[in-house]
């Protein structure tokens, strides 16, 4: 039976070759190695490709056939760590200069409350009277106003500032959104005024791109003259134009509970609607053949694609439904030109392609959650639909629809709690309405825009629209107040997703192939997942630890043991929602989600906050008061905690205390830090700058 399975590998060679691609990127993205590591690695393995190629025995030797494929295998491997390589943006060169400088707006802006954000591509900037010509990316955020407003992509602009390197906050488990811009090629940033701001010109971006953003704008426009408003708007431009900028927390909200996020990112599941339409009504074309070319399938190929890229233009060409797109054509060509390519070929061969355009795309989880949920669609959709059989066409339908869910729901589970901790119990439920619905809001939405031009009819058909978006809401929100609608804070680790997606494969593979050694390894599994969930709760019981947190301008301290998890806070208006950004991961990664505030300094700020935890002694100042000058011996301090721009000198803290560390929290501006820091290397003072090193973490 194994060998069954190695066999059919053997007619998937593109699944092979991106699997070692894959784990190239991944290996540099983590350990980063030099280039010429790689090329000398590369050049001994072409020497030793073309020395066992030349060999005339090479198909009857054992030794030379699979060393060969292990040569063309690692090959592929040292090919994608050379692409994360010259896709890895360079240092920037304007971090901490003021400049005059001049560039395009490349992305679409983004309203946000207060700001504008964007991203622009220079191409030149002054500095110091100095003229350089730069092609890096900045991220522009502009005070919101009217005009700042209006930008549009493809804007040139000239603004004037300061720029400053993209810096992570340093908190334990907290999204890295520093290398989530350096993987865009972004390793700066600028805050303007609008007034900083000048738009030079329009238009001077890809032309095709803009052509697609303007089309989408007349759509969304349809949308607005024909009565749409609201968040019936936000959904319906999000689902069919990609355009997510209408859509309120409280509605992403609902659709998060219900399991039916997917709904608001036009992507693999509006894609393959529209494949699926297309084909079934382009049936008629499969048996046309023209002198033993079936120039039918020819014909039909060339407009389902056509039809998908005229989609992913009208949707403003996301990267989402650009790999929805390009994923759907390779599936349309290996199906047109070559059957026996099967399905799972086409999709490694459009990933590969994705791959080497952008490597990092393998890090995206919008591309490994939708690989990953087509893949579990192929593999379980049939042998769930398989466990009843149903006469009624109407039951049939709702069970077809129930199936691909569970299907979908399988494969991406496990990937979905490890980077969202969180999982969504009625899925099933609202996706059986949800999907029906949505198909019925694409179909019209496409038969308004078609008659748009003509008022009266129009308006009938945007007002059914209204209601069926807001029918699809209210299905939504009802799933959303059911009782356990979802679970949150579910602490899950690599290794859990690891092993619990290979519980799945298993599974999936004792059921196929009716083979007890993969029920075998199920079990082996499901033994290793309890071990390590039984290890975690003991030491969930056992932990204790200590964080000073890097929580922006404010001080945040969190003691954790097996019967308290506080938090001391300097702000009174640092409730426990506003911190859940700042500490929620690493806590549910501790297994300890639920935690208090207390502010800091409540009924001690005549003498600093004094905490004793562990055997160790915390002493929290915020105010020169508290320092008693007249002391006659040191007091007993194991860590000092810096708060709110204090004005004191290291002299004095020593004179004072004795302290194994001085720990600059959060709430001090960087220029007071610099002070500190230089006074604690005078008076040999070991020190700890939140700010600039990231959060302090102590485990006991």
């Amino acid at each position: 039976m194994i060998q069954r399975i190695f066999s059919s590998l053997r007619d998937l060679p593109f699944i092979r070759f991106i699997l070692f691609f894959l784990l190239g990127i991944f290996f540099q993205i983590n350990l980063n190695l030099e280039l010429k590591i790689y090329l000398v690695l590369l050049l001994i393995f072409f020497i030793l490709i073309v020395l066992i190629y030349q060999k005339k025995n090479i198909s009857k030797s054992f030794v030379d056939r699979y060393l060969f494929g292990l040569l063309i295998y690692s090959v592929f491997f040292i090919t994608g760590s050379i692409l994360v390589i010259f896709k890895s943006a360079d240092k920037s060169i304007i971090i901490n200069k003021k400049i005059v400088a001049e560039g395009i707006i490349t992305t679409p802006p983004e309203l946000k409350e207060k700001t504008v954000r964007f991203v622009v591509d220079l191409s030149k900037f002054l500095q110091n009277d100095t003229l350089t010509y730069s092609e890096e990316k900045i991220l522009v955020f502009v005070s919101k106003d009217s005009v700042s407003s209006k930008l549009q992509y493809g804007d040139k602009i000239l603004f004037n500032g300061k720029a400053s390197e993209v810096v992570n906050p340093g908190n334990p488990e907290e999204f890295d959104y520093k290398r989530f811009l350096f993987r865009k090629g972004i390793t700066s940033q600028i805050f303007l005024a609008s007034d900083k701001l000048k738009i030079i010109s329009h238009n001077k971006a890809n032309p095709f791109l803009s052509f697609a953003l303007k089309i989408r704008t007349k759509l969304s426009n349809i949308y607005s003259k024909n009565g749409i408003t609201g968040q019936e708007y936000g959904v319906l431009a999000a689902l069919t134009l990609g355009d997510r900028s209408g859509l309120d927390s409280e509605i992403i909200k609902s659709y998060a509970i219900s399991g039916t996020m997917h709904i608001l990112s036009v992507s693999g599941l509006h894609v393959a609607i529209v494949y699926l339409i297309i084909n079934y009504l382009l049936f008629f074309l499969d048996k046309i053949m023209l002198n033993g070319i079936r120039i039918g399938m020819i014909l039909k190929m060339i407009i389902i694609i056509s039809f998908l890229w005229f989609f992913a233009f009208i949707s403003g060409l996301s990267p989402s439904v650009n790999r929805a797109a390009i994923m759907f054509s390779f599936v349309v060509l290996g199906n047109t030109f070559n059957r026996k390519i099967g399905i799972f070929n086409s999709l490694a061969s459009s990933a590969f392609i994705l791959l080497i355009i952008n490597p990092f795309d393998a890090t995206d989880v919008g591309f490994q959650m939708s690989y990953i949920a087509v893949i579990s669609i192929i593999l379980f959709e049939p042998l769930i639909s398989n466990l009843f059989f149903i006469k009624n066409k109407i039951l049939k339908y709702i069970w077809a629809l129930t199936a691909v869910s569970i299907a979908a729901q399988l494969g991406t589970a496990s990937v979905s709690m490890f980077y969202f901790h969180f999982f969504p119990n009625w899925f099933f439920v609202s996706n059986i309405l949800v999907i029906p619905i949505s198909t019925i809001i694409m179909y019209v939405s496409a038969l308004l825009f078609a008659i748009s031009f003509i008022p009266i009819i129009s308006s009938f058909v945007g007002l059914a629209l209204k209601y069926l978006v807001f029918s699809l809401n209210y299905v939504v929100k009802s799933v959303e107040y059911l009782p356990f609608s979802y679970t949150s804070n579910i602490p899950f680790s690599l290794f859990e997703m690891l092993i619990f997606s290979g519980i799945i494969a298993a599974l999936y593979l004792f059921v196929k192939h009716k083979d007890s050694l993969f029920l075998k390894m199920s079990l082996i599994l499901v033994i290793a997942y309890l071990s390590n969930s039984i290890l975690f709760n003991i030491q969930k019981l056992t932990r204790t630890n200590f964080y000073v947190y890097n929580a922006g301008y404010k001080s945040a301290i969190n003691l954790i043991s097996p019967v308290t998890n506080k938090i001391f806070v300097s702000d009174t208006s640092q409730t426990k929602n506003s911190m859940d950004f700042v500490v929620k991961n690493n806590l549910i990664s501790l297994g300890k989600s639920d935690f208090e505030t207390e502010s800091i300094f409540k009924d001690t700020a005549d003498i600093g906050k004094y905490i004793d935890f562990e055997g160790k002694r915390f002493l929290i100042i915020n105010n020169k008061s508290q320092i008693k000058y007249n002391s006659k011996f040191k007091l007993k301090v194991d860590y000092i905690i810096l708060s709110k721009n204090i004005y004191i000198e290291m002299e004095d803290l020593k004179r004072l205390y004795n302290p194994d560390l001085v720990i600059f929290d959060s709430s001090n501006k960087i220029i007071r830090i610099e002070r500190w820091r230089e006074e604690c290397k005078e008076q040999n003072l070991k020190f700890w700058s939140v700010p600039e090193q990231g959060a302090f973490c102590l485990e006991f």
